[in-house]
């Protein structure tokens, strides 16, 4: 059995077992091993998703984050030891904080998502930086700038609006002028939730009785550098593409970006908009109605992508029986 069978009916199995729906890429040195589509874009009109499909891929915009922000600091515009509180002029931001502490997830900011103000309708309305911080406003530091590691979208949020500042174009307009169209990723963008963006997945998720229901709805918008964008696996095969051959930024930014710089667990580091484990690197999302993963194996060349719109996949179980097939065959 060939390997492309062996991982269909892999995700066929899934499909029935788990109701995974969405879309699914292996592919070598940018050869694609299997292009799968799976499950419906929309059950109400039974419209099932394509290889094309576009998904919210969450926290997998992270990285786009970062990499523009090694853009701007290659051309001088800004540098990863600058103080957060240089381009915040925000009295309860830690003066200590940098720039590099808020790619890393060190700058102990609270997470303004984990904060019951947010959490209480908040992620129905639209904020604004300013409303963002206002959040945190009296909310106590995680730990001091630099001496800790916690998870969270306050960061990223604070590095789109500065991409904002200095480059005086939108977070979606610079994405596009400066990653996105070079690299051919036409099917990629930032988009409010009320946006209408053709052929993207509606995303579905389960009531506490197990019965499949739309996900409620939430302002993507909020998460503006931290969660916001949409894509296909078809494009994030570009953007695993373009993560060995530097054609946005040199080889030295992309080494730096893969770094170990902080400590998240025994077995994984985090670096600027990347998880970093010993055998490979990449990056996973969710939101309601959706997850997302995406997985580098370097030294095989290997990429796995695997978007979804159901937010209740057992998405970390697929992806390690995804790579042992694809690595042992």
């Amino acid at each position: 059995m060939s390997i492309e069978q062996r991982l269909d009916e892999l995700f066929a199995d899934y499909v029935q077992e788990q109701q995974y729906s969405g879309t699914v890429l292996v592919a070598q040195h940018g050869q694609v091993i299997l292009s799968g589509a799976y499950g419906w874009a929309n059950r109400e009109h039974a419209v099932p998703n394509r290889p094309d499909t576009k998904f919210r891929i969450a926290s997998i915009s992270k990285s786009f984050t970062a990499m523009g922000i090694l853009w701007l600091a290659e051309r001088g515009k800004l540098d990863l030891g600058d103080s957060v509180r240089r381009y915040f002029t925000c009295p309860w931001l830690p003066v200590k904080a940098t720039l590099h502490h808020l790619m890393t997830h060190t700058s102990g900011i609270p997470d303004f998502e984990k904060l019951p103000a947010f959490a209480n309708g908040e992620e129905r309305s639209l904020l604004r930086t300013e409303d963002m911080l206002a959040l945190i406003k009296d909310v106590p530091l995680l730990f001091e700038p630099g001496k800790g590691w916690s998870y969270g979208n306050t960061g990223y949020n604070l590095l789109a609006s500065l991409i904002e500042r200095i480059s005086e174009q939108s977070y979606g307009e610079f994405l596009r002028s400066v990653i996105l169209e070079p690299l051919g990723m036409t099917s990629t963008g930032s988009a409010y939730s009320q946006s209408i963006v053709s052929g993207l997945a509606d995303g579905y998720t389960k009531d506490e009785a197990g019965v499949l229901t739309k996900a409620r709805y939430y302002e993507i918008h909020n998460f503006q550098g931290s969660g916001s964008l949409y894509s296909t696996a078809e494009d994030l095969l570009l953007w695993d593409r373009a993560l060995y051959a530097n054609p946005i930024v040199s080889g030295d930014a992309l080494a730096r970006m893969f770094r170990r710089h902080a400590e998240a667990s025994p077995r994984r580091h985090y670096g600027y908009g990347w998880s970093v484990y010993d055998r490979f690197r990449g990056h996973g999302g969710w939101l309601p109605g959706c997850w997302s993963k995406f997985r580098q194996y370097p030294e095989q060349g290997l990429a796995l992508i695997m978007l979804s719109n159901h937010d209740f996949t057992a998405e970390n179980e697929i992806l390690d029986r995804t790579g042992e097939i694809a690595l042992t065959s």
